[in-house]
């Protein structure tokens, strides 16, 4: 076999591109520096969560936890279709606001055991995905819950990786990282790994208009609403440090699709989460 082929898709995972966004129109406006992007889409199922999947299956594996093993998986969508992509058989539980694209994809991942979860449910309430989750996995032997949000899944490894590769691919002359938060893992572990080599580093995250998770708060989650995926939570996950993030930005839908066309019109096909960041 030519060691130009890859074996696994696993393999394929990571060392995605770095690339100037000068070229998108709107992007460098009024900004001295420039501004990069990380294509985490070029991974295999098209998220960063592939990295985050590879872990976890890791994991699995050296817990003894058979390949097929069902597992139930929380979460706008991109962790179950990475799940999916590598092989593993899953009940996916998806908020409301995801979009019908999106589970199209899953089922034809062969995913079709797919429960909608109420946008806004605080944890320990019924309504919550983890909650749900919980009972699902109760009632069907064998099964594991999967949600990052929990902390149940060391993701250090993951995102060292990812931390080096932007240091690696700037030189070690990076400023400032913005990124979108949910679970709050990323930001969390990105923050470490960067800070301890480049300490003067300012991390920015960035949430929907309405959600609360930079605010810290938990007060009327029913009445946040925001169309943006992936990003955003009506409470502050446990999985974010205290610290990790030095500014938080609230982006409108309005500014995060418009600027997601922009990038796509620009040639980098990223979605509304990126078009926000």
């Amino acid at each position: 076999m030519s060691k130009l082929c890859i074996t696994t898709i696993s393999d394929t995972v990571g060392r995605t591109p770095l690339v100037s966004l000068s070229g998108v129109d709107g992007v460098s406006h009024g900004v001295a520096g420039e501004i990069l992007g990380k294509l985490e889409y070029m991974n295999p199922g098209s998220s960063i969560k592939d990295r985050v999947a590879k872990h976890i299956v890791a994991q699995l594996s050296a817990k003894g936890i058979s390949k097929s093993a069902p597992l139930v998986v929380a979460g706008p969508g991109n962790l179950a279709i990475s799940l999916a992509m590598l092989g593993r058989s899953l009940t996916c539980l998806l908020p409301e606001r995801t979009t019908t694209d999106r589970v199209r994809l899953l089922k034809s991942l062969g995913v079709t055991d797919i429960v909608r979860t109420l946008d806004g449910a605080l944890p320990g309430s019924p309504e919550h995905a983890c909650e749900i989750g919980r009972r699902i996995v109760k009632h069907r032997a064998g099964s594991v819950y999967i949600d990052e949000e929990l902390g149940d899944w060391d993701l250090s490894a993951c995102y060292d990786e990812l931390a080096a590769e932007l240091i690696e691919q700037t030189d070690g002359t990076l400023d400032a990282l913005v990124l979108g938060v949910d679970t709050g893992n990323a930001a969390t572990h990105l923050s470490r790994a960067l800070k301890a080599k480049l300490p003067n580093i300012q991390i920015i995250g960035v949430e929907p208009t309405n959600s609360a998770i930079g605010e810290q708060t938990v007060d009327n989650p029913l009445a946040r609403r925001w169309l943006c995926e992936d990003i955003g939570r009506a409470y502050a996950p446990r999985a974010l440090l205290p610290g990790s993030i030095d500014m938080w930005i609230q982006v409108s839908d309005r500014v995060a699709y418009s600027m997601a066309r922009r990038l796509v019109q620009g040639g980098v096909f990223a979605g509304p989460s990126s078009g926000a960041s």
